[in-house]
């Protein structure tokens, strides 16, 4: 999809993942995953909205998890947010096209699209 979406533009994709979850656990993890392993021709990850783990979920077991492989992320250059509407969204990105790729539960899902 990068290369489609970069073959109009010229440049590389930044995407964002909103709703990442834990590793091993949600589909957002595991998209985050193939664009920080060159999966995806001429995509990147640049941000990931994370509300629940950076939030209220932070102190739980997984949160801490999540925490851990934020860390490892965050030296890779992606950008961290509690939510989409943080004003910082993107602020990390190249010039190229900005794709938000939303994979949270179903049930939150229209939340963050409204964002």
């Amino acid at each position: 999809m990068g290369e489609m979406i970069s073959s109009l533009t010229g440049g590389e994709a930044n995407y964002a993942i909103i709703g990442c979850g834990v590793e091993g656990r949600g589909m957002g993890w595991y998209h985050a995953l193939q664009l920080l392993n060159g999966e995806i021709p001429r995509a990147r990850l640049s941000d990931v909205v994370e509300p629940f783990f950076l939030g209220a979920g932070k102190d739980l077991p997984p949160g801490k998890a999540f925490a851990e492989m934020a860390a490892k992320w965050k030296a890779k250059g992606v950008q961290f947010h509690a939510s989409v509407d943080s004003g910082s969204l993107f602020s990390g990105a190249t010039s190229g096209t900005k794709i938000a790729l939303i994979a949270g539960r179903t049930c939150d899902n229209p939340g963050f699209f409204r964002q």
